[in-house]
C-alpha cells in the first residue's frame, strides 16, 4: 500500500490546467474524447488522466494544441502509458466502489473507552471541552483503524499532490463514525481523511432509545420523546428530563414515559403525554 503511495509522490508535477476526469462505464473513444475536451493550458500541451471505477480502468492522454498558418487551431490527442502505481491506485478505488455498492461511503462504529469512557452523547451534542476530549480520543486511538480501512491508505492521501487528491475527492463519499457511550447514547462523527479532520455531525446525538438530544431550545419545539421501553421512572427518561430543564428551562410532566414539547409562548413550554 505505502509503496505505491510513495511512488505517486514522485510523479511529474502537473500543470494547473491538467485534469483528472472520472468517466464511469465509458468506452475507449469516450475516454479520449473526455481528455480532448479539456484542451490545454497556456503552454499548448497538457497531460490528462481519465479513470473509470466500475470497470477499474485509467487512461493517460497527452493533448496538444496544433495551429497552422491560416487555419483554426485544433487539439491532437495521444495515448500514453499509465504509470503502474497510478493503475494500482485506480484498481483499489474500483474495488472500494464495488464493495460499497457504488456509494464510496464507509460507516464505522466504536465504543467509547479510555479517556472517553466517562462521556455521554449529552456531553458532546453541542460544542465545548467534552467534544475536544472526544476528538483527542478518536485521533489517538481509533483514527488509524478508519484510515487503514479506506482505499489508498486514507491517512496518506493528503500527501500525494493536488491531482491525485482530486481523484480521491471526486470519488469518495463521506466516512461516518458512530460512537457508542457507556449509557447507550450515541453520536456520529464525520471523518475527512485528506485534511485528517473529524467533526460531530450536528443533530446526530441521541440517547439509548434514539431520542434526539437537542442543542438549542428551538430544536426542542415539536420534538417527541419515547421512553416506553423503560417506563416513567427509568434512568434514561430522567436524564433527558433533567437535561431539558437544566439546559433550556423546559419542564416535563411527571409520570409520563412519552411526551412531546411545544412552545406556547416566548418563554412558556408544554411537554406532555402524547
Amino acid at each position: 500500500m505505502k509503496r505505491f503511495l510513495l511512488a505517486l509522490l514522485v510523479l511529474p508535477c502537473f500543470n494547473a490546467s491538467a485534469a483528472v476526469i472520472r468517466c464511469d462505464n465509458c468506452s475507449e473513444p469516450t475516454y479520449q474524447a473526455q481528455a480532448q475536451s479539456r484542451g490545454t493550458g497556456p503552454t499548448g500541451i497538457d497531460t490528462h488522466y481519465v479513470y473509470d471505477l466500475p470497470q477499474g480502468k485509467v487512461r493517460k492522454y497527452e493533448v496538444m494544441r496544433s495551429c497552422e498558418e491560416g487555419r483554426a487551431c485544433h487539439h491532437e490527442t495521444t495515448s500514453l502509458p499509465v504509470e503502474p502505481d497510478v493503475e494500482l491506485a485506480v484498481l483499489e478505488l474500483a474495488s472500494y466502489w464495488h464493495s460499497t455498492g457504488g456509494t464510496m461511503k464507509s460507516w464505522f462504529t466504536f465504543t467509547a473507552d479510555g479517556t472517553a469512557q466517562h462521556l455521554s452523547a449529552f456531553d458532546v451534542a453541542g460544542p465545548g471541552a467534552p467534544r475536544s476530549t472526544l476528538y483527542t480520543w478518536f485521533n489517538t486511538y481509533r483514527v488509524a483503524s478508519v484510515r487503514n480501512a479506506l482505499p489508498l491508505a486514507g491517512s496518506l492521501i493528503h500527501q500525494i499532490g493536488v491531482t491525485i487528491a482530486s481523484m480521491w475527492n471526486d470519488s469518495m463519499g463521506k466516512t461516518m463514525v458512530t460512537i457508542v457511550f457507556s449509557d447507550g447514547s450515541k453520536v456520529t462523527l464525520e471523518y475527512e481523511s485528506i485534511n485528517n479532520t473529524v467533526a460531530v455531525v450536528e443533530g446526530s446525538a441521541t440517547d439509548k432509545y434514539g431520542n434526539i438530544i437537542p442543542v438549542t431550545r428551538e430544536q426542542v419545539n415539536g420534538q417527541r420523546y419515547d421512553y416506553s421501553g423503560e417506563g416513567a421512572n427509568g434512568s434514561a427518561r430522567q436524564r433527558m428530563s433533567n437535561y431539558l430543564y437544566t439546559m433550556f428551562g423546559v419542564p416535563v410532566t411527571n409520570g409520563t414515559s412519552r411526551w412531546s414539547c411545544v412552545a406556547v409562548s416566548d418563554s412558556g413550554w408544554r411537554c406532555g403525554s402524547y
